[in-house]
């Protein structure tokens, strides 16, 4: 009974020495937690043609960190046209809806502005906050090769906004292309 009640003993305090001697040390048996998910990528963007119809005008709007490389006509046959010049305008706006707005603007030209708005229709209805934030509307012209032949097929076409993300790997928003 005394050699049971030893050997219960020795092997309760060498357990519990052996659980001490893990603690504290970084080889945990568990396994590490999973990386945390990217920010998701953040853009909206719409085009139209312009008003002479022979190019198409596309505008894009950014959350910081996030830069467009270029706008992209392409069609079955792969890319027609291209731009990568572009006006950027900056925009700071609050979130609050059916209060003033002030906004700050400014593109590459050098032109700023601010302005103030209220929307009157939302001032007595309760509704869901709008987004705030610093965001940059990026816009460029890509130039149609044959405005004829777009205005025959356009719907085999397709938009394609070139990006970088916040996390700086490139992406492709892809839009359908306007009617003519």
């Amino acid at each position: 009974m005394r050699r049971r009640a030893a050997v219960a003993l020795l092997l309760v305090s060498s357990l519990a020495l052996a659980g001490c001697g893990r603690a504290g040390r970084g080889d945990d048996l568990r396994p590490p937690a999973p990386a945390p998910d990217p920010p998701p990528s953040i853009i909206q963007a719409d085009s139209g043609l312009s008003p002479a119809k022979d190019a198409i005008e596309v505008v894009a709007a950014l959350p910081p960190g996030q830069e467009v490389l270029a706008y992209a006509l392409t069609g079955p046959g792969g890319e027609l046209a291209a731009t990568s010049e572009f006006t950027r305008t900056y925009v700071e706006r609050s979130g609050d809806r059916g209060r003033p707005t002030v906004g700050v603007s400014g593109d590459s030209s050098g032109n700023f502005g601010v302005g103030v708005s209220l929307d009157l229709s939302n001032l007595f209805r309760k509704l869901p906050e709008r987004e705030s934030g610093r965001r940059t509307l990026v816009s460029g012209v890509i130039p149609l090769p044959d405005p004829a032949a777009y205005a025959e097929s356009w719907r085999s076409h397709r938009i394609e906004v070139r990006y970088r993300d916040i996390l700086a790997e490139p992406r492709v928003l892809e839009l359908r292309a306007p009617p003519p």
